[in-house]
């Protein structure tokens, strides 16, 4: 499964692959090891899009595997029709995207509009973001994404979205934006010595990055049979992208929808920013609402 794609297959090569066809042949070939195979997929679809775009349309791309990464969270059977999304033009591809970000927003909206930076490239795709969309998105279904994500232990195991960002984004870029995420090793240590228990309600990361402490806590959770959503989870984190990526990790890692991202400077902010965040959130919720009414009246009125 390491065989990097640097072209799109057909609908009709789609079908007589059975990587494409076949969970359980994908199954076969997955690592099994957790951090592994996030590894392989963030590391493939590097590969692929840098092959194809260079440096260009970061947001397309990580847009992309989140939004793929969210079809088994929001349909565990999402694996039997890999097929068929694999098989998609580059335009219905990006409605299918459109319509899990749409499907996400009436469960979480707060969390959609934090992830905008993911996601805004698709209100008027260009060609080649829709090209580099389908391309990456056989890329992470040959990879196994469907299946990473949808076992919530094995998508806990590895950030991949945070490795993928990483690996696309230039040093230069880093720099400027101060993207420099906690090593794995260093979270893990973290989530042991916090020992966050039954009675342990918030978990709070100033400078969260892509949440490498948020993954170590909810991984140590679930190993002692707590359920991660059954927390709060506040971050902060001055980068967009990142701020994003953070929120769609809390997607795919099953934190629920206490969530709350601040897009702050934790230093120099007084609270962190969480305040305007909490505001933020509550203004999500609020305008989801006012869209529901308006349906609803609209509904009766017809």
């Amino acid at each position: 499964m390491e065989h990097v794609l640097t072209t799109i297959y057909t609908a009709a090569e789609v079908a007589a692959i059975p990587l494409f066809q076949s969970s359980a042949a994908r199954r076969m070939l997955m690592p099994q090891d957790a951090d592994e195979h996030g590894r392989l997929i963030a590391d493939t679809v590097a590969a692929a899009w840098t092959a194809n775009h260079g440096a260009a349309g970061l947001d397309v791309v990580v847009g992309t595997v989140a939004a793929m990464a969210f079809l088994p969270v929001l349909d565990p059977e999402a694996g039997s029709l890999a097929g068929a999304v694999a098989g998609l033009r580059p335009g219905d591809l990006c409605q299918l995207l459109d319509r899990v970000w749409q499907q996400m927003y009436w469960a979480l909206p707060a969390h959609v509009e934090r992830m905008r930076p993911l996601r805004s490239w698709l209100d008027a795709p260009e060609a080649w973001q829709a090209a580099g969309a389908l391309l990456t998105a056989q890329t992470c279904i040959r990879t196994g994404l469907l299946e990473f994500t949808g076992d919530r232990e094995r998508a806990v195991g590895c950030d991949l979205l945070g490795r993928l960002m990483q690996q696309l984004r230039g040093r230069a870029d880093k720099d400027a934006v101060g993207a420099f995420h906690t090593p794995r090793g260093a979270a893990v240590l973290m989530a042991e010595i916090l020992e966050v228990g039954s009675a342990d309600g918030i978990i709070m990361e100033p400078a969260a990055g892509s949440g490498a402490l948020w993954r170590a806590v909810a991984a140590d959770l679930q190993f002692r049979g707590q359920d991660p959503a059954e927390k709060t989870w506040v971050g902060v984190e001055i980068d967009a992208l990142s701020a994003a990526v953070l929120v769609a990790n809390s997607v795919i890692w099953r934190l629920g929808s206490r969530v709350l991202v601040a897009r702050a400077d934790a230093i120099r902010e007084p609270d962190s920013g969480v305040a305007a965040a909490l505001a933020e959130h509550r203004a999500a919720y609020a305008r989801r609402a006012a869209l529901l009414d308006a349906a609803h009246t609209a509904a009766s009125a017809g």
